[in-house]
Formats: structure tokens, sequence, C-alpha cells
């Protein structure tokens, strides 16, 4: 050990700050200890609305749209539209059939780039999948799958005027699945 060493004091004074931060932690607009505190207690489902509150209190509706109402594989879109029953409306065209002994009414949609960017694309399937689910379960008979491809303007549509158009559509299909199976 060096002889000068041994005079030096072991802590350094606080009131040192380096000259490069100002304030605390070099945040000027912040304090020390500034942290809002954790609410405490539930919260209110007051700005949720009703669909919102039932998945949050656990409860879904008997017309629930789990992933068992879904087409998933592209040979069963294929099958339905080269063997289903074909309805098209302005804006959709859907494809109906039984793709088996299935009891499940399933849906499957086609939502290409040239009806817009991938959020009016995602709102359009969310909208489809949301009448399926409220009014066209009831209307579609057990076993039957359903493709619904959307068409160009698709993407415009407001809700009631989706409802509505996929509504006819639906009760032409069905028609025609009576007809034929008859």
């Amino acid at each position: 050990m060096a002889p000068d060493e041994k005079d030096l004091p072991a802590s350094q004074p606080s009131t040192q700050t380096d000259p490069r931060l100002h304030g605390s932690h070099g945040n000027t607009w912040w304090t020390q200890g500034a942290e809002t505190p954790a609410r405490k207690g539930t919260q209110t489902p007051e700005h949720l609305n009703p669909a919102q509150t039932a998945r949050v209190a656990g409860h879904r509706s008997p017309q629930g749209f789990s992933k068992a109402n879904r087409l998933h594989r592209s040979a069963e879109f294929l099958r339905l539209q080269r063997k289903g029953i074909r309805v098209q409306s302005k804006h959709f065209v859907l494809y109906a059939g039984r793709l088996g002994d299935e009891a499940e009414r399933r849906l499957g949609i086609t939502v290409s780039r040239r009806i817009g960017k991938a959020i009016v694309r995602n709102r359009l399937k969310r909208r489809i999948r949301e009448c399926f689910r409220t009014k066209l379960y009831t209307a579609i008979p057990e076993g039957v799958a359903t493709v619904i491809v959307a068409l160009s303007g698709a993407g415009m549509l407001d809700t009631p005027a989706i409802n509505h158009e996929l509504a006819a559509a639906t009760l032409s299909v069905v028609k025609g699945l009576e007809a034929r199976d008859g």
C-alpha cells in the first residue's frame, strides 16, 4: 500500500452529483418516488359493454364461436366451394354443404387483400363472425358448414348492412340445401 492512500477517507461526500445528469436519474420531469399507487379492490365493469362483461365474468353465450365452429383446413374450404350450394349477394358469396356426420354448424371466412388493408380485413372478419354467432347460427341446419367469401366493397359496409345481406343470403342457402337434400 502506498503511504499516501492510508489518509484518504473511506466514504465520499453525498452532495457531489454528476454534472452531466440533471435532477433525479437525469430526468428533470421525474421525481423520486412519484409512482402512482396500485388500485385497491376490484374494478367495476361499468365501462365494458355486456359482451365484454360476460367474457370477464366467464359466462359464454349458448351460441358461442369456438374452434369447433371454425373451418380450419383448406381442403374443407375447397370441398364446399366445389360441391356446396352457392349463393351470391352484392358483397358476399356463400357456399354451404355437409362435410360429414358432424353435428356442429361451422364457418369459414375468406377475405382477400383486395378488400383493403389488414385492419379493414380483420374488422370485416370479426363482424362476419359476430353475425354468424348472433343471427345466422340458428338459421343454419345442424351439420352444415358455410364458407363466406368477401367481395370488393364489403370492407366499407357497416355492421347492420353486413347482417342484412348475410341473413338474406343464408336464407337462400338454406332453401337450396332443403331442395337438394329434399
